[in-house]
Formats: C-alpha cells, sequence, structure tokens
C-alpha cells in the first residue's frame, strides 16, 4: 500500500511540473539569431598616432517559446560572443594583433610619490617626456560661458591656456593627458614642452554607433568598423 502511495505522489509532482511548465515557462526556448555585428570603442592611447580598440563580436534576435503565458515568448535577446582589444592606426587602417586585456597594449598610468597640495585642484596631472603638468580651468568672464584650461607645471607657472567659447563638457570627466596630448572630451590637443601646438585639435577620436571615427586636422575621417 505504501509502494502505490508513493508512486502515485511522484506521478502527481511530474504533473504539476509539467503543468507549471506549460502555462507560464518555456520547457525549451528557441532563440533565433537575426543579427550579428561588431561594436567598436575607443580605449586610450598607446604614443602620439597609436590608439587601443575594444572590439565586441555580438549576436540579437528573439526568444520563441510558443508554452500559453510564456512571459519570455517574443523577447529580445543580445549575446556577446567575445571581447578583444587591438592597437589601431590613427593615420591609416592598420589593426593589431589582438590581446585579451586592454592593460597588454597600454602603457602603465602615471604615479606620483610626493605632491604639493596644490595640485590637488589639478583636473588632469601627468608627466611628459619627465616633466610634471597639470590642468587647472579659468573663467574669462562673468557674463558667458567661455573659459579657459591652463596647463602648469610643477612650480605652478602657466605656460599656455586652450579657450573655449562654450565650456560644454565636464571638467571632472572629460579632460585627461594622453600621451602627447590634452585629451577634452572626443578632442586630442597636441602638446610639445607645455606648450600647445595649436588651439585647434590634432584629432578627434569619436565613438559613433557601432564604429570608431578618427577625424584629422585637415577633416579627413578614417572608420575603425565591422570585423577586424
Amino acid at each position: 500500500m505504501k509502494f502505490w502511495r508513493y508512486i502515485i505522489m511522484v506521478l502527481c509532482a511530474i504533473s504539476c511540473a509539467t503543468l507549471c511548465t506549460i502555462l507560464v515557462g518555456c520547457g525549451t526556448d528557441t532563440y533565433e539569431v537575426t543579427d550579428k555585428g561588431y561594436t567598436w570603442r575607443y580605449k586610450g592611447l598607446i604614443d602620439d598616432t597609436t590608439m587601443v580598440v575594444e572590439v565586441e563580436h555580438w549576436e540579437q534576435g528573439t526568444i520563441h517559446c510558443n508554452h500559453f503565458m510564456s512571459y519570455e515568448d517574443g523577447e529580445s535577446f543580445t549575446n556577446t560572443l567575445s571581447t578583444y582589444y587591438y592597437s589601431a592606426d590613427l593615420r591609416s587602417s592598420k589593426v593589431g594583433k589582438k590581446k585579451s586585456t586592454p592593460e597588454a597594449l597600454l602603457p602603465e598610468a602615471p604615479y606620483f610619490e610626493e605632491l604639493p597640495r596644490w595640485t590637488e585642484s589639478c583636473l588632469a596631472m601627468d608627466t611628459i617626456d619627465g616633466n610634471f603638468y597639470c590642468v587647472n580651468a579659468l573663467r574669462l568672464d562673468e557674463y558667458s560661458y567661455a573659459c579657459a584650461l591652463a596647463i602648469m607645471n610643477s612650480e605652478k607657472q602657466d605656460l599656455d591656456t586652450l579657450e573655449f567659447e562654450n565650456c560644454g563638457f565636464d571638467l571632472h570627466k572629460d579632460i585627461s593627458f594622453a600621451a602627447h596630448y590634452l585629451k577634452v572630451s572626443d578632442s586630442f590637443y597636441a602638446i610639445q614642452d607645455g606648450m600647445l601646438k595649436s588651439q585647434s585639435p590634432t584629432y578627434k577620436i569619436k565613438n559613433a554607433g557601432d564604429a570608431v571615427i578618427v577625424v584629422n586636422q585637415r577633416g579627413d575621417s578614417l572608420f575603425y568598423e565591422g570585423e577586424p
């Protein structure tokens, strides 16, 4: 008697689990892939003419589950198939060999042992060719959005300024040094001996859709997109 009671309990449990799957969830989901592609992203500079890019290989599509009251049926999905990092030339479409991490390509971040207290107000700091540089922001007047970024040396001397009619960027996120450039948002201004070579950027590097676009000072554009 106990044996048959046990059998009945097992059959009831199986029936309930099957009923739940039919009414609520997918027993076996079907994933229909409708698109595949690559997304490129700028990650930093190796030197004055070479950047590091992240390339993500992805697929996306639709989940098919035809059970009654299934919550997942018709929903979209996106899977990352792989992510690799490459060196890419700013002057041509040349791309290097893939690496598994950006640290394998990017130079080490600068390390400062001791700094004077006044550097706490620096928006960005770096050592270029053995010389320390700091960037601070200046208001040009009280009646407009104009501002300037001042490059200073270790002696707190103003070396040069980069002026903007409209400071429409984030002072704490969009300013940094990269190789021999002062980077402001997606614009790279060349620096030599602490002085700006021009008030116009040498390069603009933009993440646009799934591509990285490099625009030089002449207005010529390079597109990095698709399969590496």
